[in-house]
């Protein structure tokens, strides 16, 4: 059985439009706003503000046992990494988002206490 051809241009089209909707990328969840961490087997906590640009990218500030420190970094999916500058030394975050995307986890890298763990979470609500 043949078709007309303008059956054939109208399902083309409707393909066309289908695809082209499907073709969007989706944004990366939203890390911007105020966070509680904790870090080396409890033995360090503070807060943390960041602030995340459409394209991914982090910065914002970590506050912990008095001191503030400048962090910058980016979200790809739900993978988070943070770079903590601690005046000539730094500290690299490597984290995983909580599907609901109120839990970050992962581990520090970097200049810190030896005698305490690499491990990091941070919640917000």
């Amino acid at each position: 059985m043949r078709f007309p051809s303008f059956v054939f241009a109208f399902a083309l089209a409707v393909f066309a439009v289908g695809m082209s909707s499907c073709s969007t990328v989706p944004q990366p969840p939203n890390v911007s706003g105020n966070w509680q961490w904790v870090c080396c087997g409890g033995e360090y906590s503070g807060n943390m503000r960041l602030t995340q640009l459409s394209d991914g990218q982090i910065s914002g500030t970590m506050h912990g046992r008095g001191v503030i420190n400048e962090v910058s970094g980016n979200i790809k999916g739900r993978y988070v990494y943070l770079l903590r500058k601690m005046g000539p030394n730094q500290q690299d975050y490597y984290l995983t988002l909580s599907p609901n995307g109120k839990k970050m986890t992962g581990q520090l890298r970097g200049v810190r206490d030896k005698l305490a763990g690499m491990d990091f979470e941070a919640k917000r609500d």
